[in-house]
């Protein structure tokens, strides 16, 4: 009996460290997170561009949670680690977009 491997453990082992490597992050990696739409929504009047978001229309907001996207760091944050909310609309004239951000460490 011999105290070396075999050839066939020796195969055997290298198949299994390949299926690892070729597996990668991938197979411990989250599920992704599912696409989410928004309509642009469409003004009788053009809006003020001041900063003010109180005279945009209501219903249109997408909130980005970076806890909850696909760009997420391996620690789990809260959404008051980085988030926003993101609108936009449009008239006969020009297309708008508001963007509001939240950051605990801005």
């Amino acid at each position: 009996m011999s105290h070396t491997p075999s050839l066939r453990w020796l195969s055997l082992l290298a198949a299994l460290l390949m299926a690892a490597v070729l597996a990668g992050p991938a197979a411990w990696a989250a599920p992704p997170v599912a696409p989410r739409e928004a309509a642009s929504l469409a003004l009788a009047a053009p809006l003020m561009v001041d900063g003010d978001l109180s005279d945009w229309p209501a219903g249109n907001a997408l909130t980005v949670d970076w806890a909850a996207s696909d760009m997420r760091p391996a620690t789990p944050l809260a959404a008051s680690d980085l988030s926003a909310e993101v609108r936009s609309a449009w008239d006969a004239r020009y297309l708008y977009f508001a963007i509001r951000v939240w950051d605990d460490a801005v």
